[in-house]
C-alpha cells in the first residue's frame, strides 16, 4: 500500500469513528451525473468486493450530497 492509500485509509477511519457516513455506488453513470451536474467527485474509488471486474465510489454524504442524489433517482422513475 503506497503512504498516499494508507493515509487516505486512516483519514476515512478517523472521519467515520467521528460519525462521517460514506456511501458507496457502483453506477458509473450515476457517479458521472454527481461529477458533471453538481460537481460531486468521489472520495475514493475501490475495486468492487462483491462484483469482479467493477469499482465502488465512495462517496461522504452531506446535505448537498443527498439532495443531488435523490433528484438523479427521481429522474429515473
Amino acid at each position: 500500500m503506497t503512504d498516499a492509500k494508507r493515509i487516505r485509509k486512516e483519514l476515512t477511519q478517523e472521519m467515520q469513528a467521528r460519525g462521517v457516513e460514506f456511501r458507496c455506488i457502483r453506477s458509473l453513470r450515476i457517479v458521472r451525473e454527481l461529477s458533471r451536474r453538481y460537481g460531486i467527485l468521489p472520495w475514493e474509488i475501490e475495486p468492487s468486493k462483491k462484483s469482479q471486474g467493477y469499482h465502488v465510489f465512495i462517496f461522504r454524504v452531506d446535505d448537498y450530497f443527498q439532495q443531488a442524489l435523490d433528484e438523479i433517482m427521481e429522474e429515473e422513475k
